[in-house]
């Protein structure tokens, strides 16, 4: 076409893709969900609730990628190519799933030996 107006000329329709609202993958990725323990009370409750804030919210974030990603795309790429793009997310995340256990315990037990639960 020599001049943009013959494009309108065309009939042309484009149909778009149809999504599939069942699964709301960018919403889980991004979403960061709060869950506070309670209002902390000085600067020291604060960090304790950031931590386990920040633990928590990369353990669902494995989750997600595990769900969303490592779970879809397990039958179509190879072994090795799991090994080289999800190095280890499984044991990453059981892992960390461990250490929020610990910490929501400690946090329950009113926080005192915290520090406790990063040398286990």
């Amino acid at each position: 076409y020599s001049r943009i107006e013959d494009l309108n000329l065309l009939d042309i329709t484009v149909e778009e893709p149809a999504l599939d609202h069942t699964e709301n993958i960018y919403e889980d990725i991004f979403k960061i969900k709060q869950f506070r323990l309670g209002k902390p009370q000085d600067t020291r409750g604060y960090l304790i609730d950031e931590i386990f804030e920040s633990e928590k919210n990369y353990v669902q974030m494995l989750e997600t990628i595990i769900i969303h990603f490592l779970d879809k795309l397990r039958p179509v790429l190879t072994i090795t190519d799991i090994k080289i793009v999800f190095q280890n997310i499984e044991e990453l995340k059981a892992i960390h799933e461990k250490l929020l256990q610990r910490l929501k315990r400690d946090i329950d037990r009113g926080g005192e030996t915290i520090g406790e639960c990063f040398v286990k």
